[in-house]
């Protein structure tokens, strides 16, 4: 029986980083025009591989509580792409000036 719920969670998990992922390629701009090299730069960041648990956490909420996961998903993918701002903004020489982020 716990197996059972697991791979639920498993499933659900899955189904939600799918989702995501679709909404933050959605939400991004496309690379064109005289910003094409920053909007391509921002998407790379944004559409790393990730777990995605914060944006996950808000749709599972919403769930429990009765709402709209599609509701609520342009406000989790808001909030990914300022964690993944905050990565970029740590990084940077006044910061820690770090080369690398994420392998």
């Amino acid at each position: 029986m716990a197996g059972e719920k697991f791979m639920d969670v498993k499933k659900r998990m899955d189904e939600y980083t799918g989702n995501i992922n679709a909404a933050m390629e959605k939400y991004l701009p496309k690379p064109e025009g005289p910003q094409k090299s920053v909007i391509e730069a921002m998407r790379y960041s944004a559409l790393a591989s990730s777990k995605r648990i914060r944006p996950m956490l808000m749709l599972e909420f919403a769930r429990v509580c009765g709402g709209d996961a599609d509701a609520v998903m342009p406000v989790a993918c808001a909030e990914e792409m300022i964690h993944t701002y905050s990565l970029i903004h740590d990084d940077l020489p006044c910061m820690d000036n770090d080369d690398m982020r994420r392998g």
